[in-house]
């Protein structure tokens, strides 16, 4: 239907913009990043919507506005992720000598229990209580290694 409609209209062209900038907030909303670290500013959005002057010209436009909209999110996402995942890490490693329930982890860093096993489980491939274990392991054969008693 969006064929039959003159490229040149610029009653369609606003509503896409507005669209894409929809979009945007609702993502900004979400997730707390601002899309114009993506697409320079609104002024330049509006002006490259406009100067398209065929159907596929603008189709493409959009579809790759939005795609890069996309990939930006997923890309702040995954740093999410890794920064929990290393704050975990540095929480163990600062209280390996003591109890280290997920509970305790889950409070320590403001995530549920199964939602940090989940992330954790994603980013590094263990479970974070097989790297408790593993890092309870070093530190015990540091010990004995560089323990004065023989």
């Amino acid at each position: 239907k969006l064929r039959e409609i003159s490229p040149d209209s610029l009653e369609i062209k606003y509503s896409l913009f507005n669209l894409i900038l929809e979009i945007a907030e609702k993502m900004n909303g979400k997730y707390s990043y601002s899309i114009w670290g993506v697409i320079a500013d609104k002024g330049n959005l509006f002006k490259e919507i406009v100067n398209k002057n065929n159907y596929n010209g603008l189709t493409e436009y959009v579809r790759r506005v939005l795609l890069d909209i996309v990939a930006y999110y997923k890309q702040r996402q995954i740093n999410k992720y890794d920064k929990l995942v290393e704050e975990i890490k540095i929480y163990i490693d600062e209280h390996i000598s003591e109890n280290l329930s997920l509970d305790v982890l889950g409070r320590a860093v403001h995530f549920t229990p199964t939602y940090i096993c989940s992330i954790f489980k994603s980013k590094t491939g263990n479970s974070i209580n097989r790297y408790i274990t593993d890092e309870r392991m070093k530190k015990a054969k540091q010990m004995l290694r560089y323990s004065n008693t023989k």
